[in-house]
């Protein structure tokens, strides 16, 4: 395999793990009460697919977890201020 051809394998295996985190999101939809402390409650299915990939030797889907996770965690972090932020203002 050639370089350019590992470094599609890779970008294809960030992309792979971006979306099975957001279908990982996405299940967690099953039950709501999860999805109002997702920015937590992703911790308890995310690290063990990081782990799954990682002892697979999958570094670009590991990778994609992590992407997937930390735009999550800083997204609710936002949504949680802006809340926050409104009810303080009464």
């Amino acid at each position: 395999m050639n370089p350019s051809e590992q470094d599609r394998k890779k970008k294809l295996d960030v992309w792979k793990g971006i979306g099975l985190a957001l279908l990982l999101h996405l299940l967690l939809f099953l039950h709501p009460p999860g999805v109002v402390l997702i920015g937590l409650v992703q911790l308890i299915y995310i690290i063990p697919a990081i782990i799954i990939a990682n002892v697979k030797g999958r570094k670009g889907i590991v990778q994609g977890l992590l992407i997937g996770a930390g735009i999550t965690f800083l997204v609710n972090a936002a949504c949680f201020g802006i809340v926050l932020s409104m009810l303080a203002s009464y």
